[in-house]
């Protein structure tokens, strides 16, 4: 085609521009036709169903603006609440939820802590046959004490009469410590034995000790505290306040004998016993000697 044009072109050019200029105006044509059509498209726009379209727009936007309405308010304000109950509901239930893990756990646990239990139950048993077995062995115990201050208060009671007995027949010692004036008083040398074997110092320094078991005896009458005086006194020789008085008997020249110091000892714990309680004393008056 290019060929033929040229060819035209160089040997016939009026024909050749004729060509060219009816290709051009051909286009031309076209391009104006088009701009004429769109320009009366145009011109005709909007048309009568977009007109209409265009005229409810603004009612339209009106009810946009306008909305919500009243009873869609009070809607979304009861959505508005029932969805921030839900979000506190929510953190709720995250809370329970988490209570209800770790009670699982522990419920987990719960059969190590029962072999736990069970092994302490076993332990507790033992100690509970072992306390059973001790307290029959203490029941024992208790009868054989028992037993035993029955015999020491027999033993007692025979170490007064005899203390007695030697006083009436003044067998004491080679030195009379005592004389019967009713009730027994101290002789010169017995309130300087008294003090030379340490026995007024042991009683003074040891004085609420020894009267507070002659109160748990209770002794009703004066001779009965003069017997229970010498009684304490024998009870305690074994403790060691006592060892002086022992240790000053072992190297008496004079042969002065422990019971017979213990007896020299009770007259002065009697007396005091008689300071604190003169009350028990009899009326002398009143009592008539035979």
């Amino acid at each position: 085609m290019e060929t033929i044009t040229s060819f035209v072109i160089s040997h016939y050019p009026v024909i050749g521009i004729l060509i060219v200029g009816c290709v051009i105006g051909g286009f031309i044509y076209k391009y104006h036709t088009l701009i004429y059509r769109t320009k009366k498209k145009v011109k005709e726009l909007p048309c009568q169903e977009h007109t209409k379209k265009l005229d409810e727009l603004p009612v339209i936007s009106k009810k946009v603006d306008e909305l919500p309405c009243n009873k869609h308010t009070e809607i979304l304000y009861e959505h508005s609440k029932k969805i921030d109950e839900l979000a506190s509901l929510s953190q709720k239930v995250d809370k329970h939820t988490e209570i209800l893990q770790e009670h699982s756990r522990k419920l987990d646990e719960l059969p190590e802590i029962r072999k736990n239990v069970d092994k302490h139950t076993e332990i507790l048993q033992e100690h509970s046959r072992k306390l059973d077995k001790f307290e029959n062995n203490f029941v024992e115990v208790k009868k054989d004490i028992a037993s035993i201050n029955e015999s020491s208060r027999d033993m007692r009671k025979i170490l007064t009469e005899i203390g007695s007995a030697l006083i009436n027949k003044k067998m004491l010692d080679p030195v009379l410590l005592l004389q019967k004036l009713s009730p027994y008083r101290l002789t010169e040398d017995g309130e300087k034995h008294l003090i030379a074997c340490g026995g007024k110092t042991c009683i003074d320094n040891n004085l609420d000790l020894f009267i507070l078991e002659l109160e748990k005896i209770n002794p009703q009458t004066a001779y009965d505290v003069e017997k229970e005086a010498l009684n304490v006194l024998y009870a305690n020789s074994d403790k060691q306040f006592f060892n002086t008085i022992k240790d000053y008997v072992f190297l008496d020249p004079n042969g002065i004998t422990l019971s017979t110091t213990i007896l020299v000892m009770s007259i002065y714990l009697r007396d005091k016993y008689f300071e604190k309680y003169p009350e028990i004393l009899p009326d002398i008056d009143a009592v008539e000697v035979l």
